[in-house]
């Protein structure tokens, strides 16, 4: 095999251990900040101030966002790993999260809608 292959590989291994320590990391923040803009929306459609259907939409958003951050982080991470070990993990995993958390919402939230 020739060396620059045994590199990629070698890069391509970290980055796929990289991105799974920040995945993991992102997991409890994401759940904890899914479960309060539910239950913000949920006391919301409760006291009457949001009817059923825009409370479908925000549910579809706050579940986008959650994925997308999961997925965004993941990729992020792995990203910044192959291009920048260390640095460019947390970089690319802050960076993945947040595209990713906007973009999940916004589809989520058109196709809602």
């Amino acid at each position: 095999m020739p060396e620059f292959a045994k590199q990629f590989a070698k890069g391509a291994g970290r980055s796929a251990k990289a991105a799974k320590g920040a995945l993991r990391a992102n997991v409890l923040f994401t759940v904890v900040n899914l479960a309060a803009d539910q239950a913000v929306d949920t006391a919301q459609l409760a006291n009457g101030a949001i009817d059923a259907r825009e409370y479908r939409c925000r549910t579809a958003e706050n579940v986008g966002s959650a994925a997308g951050s999961l997925g965004g982080t993941a990729l992020g991470a792995a990203i910044g790993t192959a291009l920048f070990p260390g640095v460019g993990t947390a970089v690319g995993a802050f960076l993945g999260g947040w595209l990713g958390s906007d973009g999940g919402k916004a589809v989520a939230g058109s196709l809602a809608r």
